[in-house]
């Protein structure tokens, strides 16, 4: 399919009142839930562009 399958995932229930006026997470699971996943995405990112760039 030609897509990457990511382990770590980002739930946020009850969206429409899990952040504050400003866009700021209300809970700091929330925030330490975000931190881990975008961690986890860059990672992957880069592991995946180097894995092609070694392969041209």
């Amino acid at each position: 399919m030609g897509c990457f399958a990511m382990p770590q995932k980002l739930l946020v229930p009850f969206v429409d009142t899990a952040f504050d006026d400003n866009g700021q997470p209300k809970e700091n699971t929330l925030k330490n839930s975000f931190d881990k996943f975008v961690t986890e995405m860059i990672w992957l990112t880069e592991a995946i562009t180097n894995q092609k760039n070694n392969q041209q």
